[in-house]
């Protein structure tokens, strides 16, 4: 694919990276599980605007976050900044 795309002139050059063995992304993996799990625990009507996605994921999320002594956000950001 790479060599595909300096061919047809979209890239000059291009580059392939991999992670190192046994590397993997099972944080990030594990905190989307945690933000589907409040998701789905909350009713659908109550998820009507971004803020209130917001609020369903804070309200789920802080306690284990503070639980283990561990910094906790979430932010809503406008792309139209």
């Amino acid at each position: 694919m790479l060599a595909s795309l300096c061919q047809s002139g979209i890239f000059a050059t291009t580059c392939e990276a991999h992670l190192r063995v046994g590397h993997t992304h099972e944080d990030i993996d594990a905190l989307f599980s945690l933000c589907t799990a409040a998701i789905r625990s909350s009713s659908s009507m109550s998820l009507q605007t971004p803020s209130d996605l917001q609020k369903v994921i804070d309200k789920k999320l802080a306690p284990i976050f503070f639980k283990k002594g561990q910094a906790w956000g979430i932010e809503l950001v406008d792309a139209e900044s």
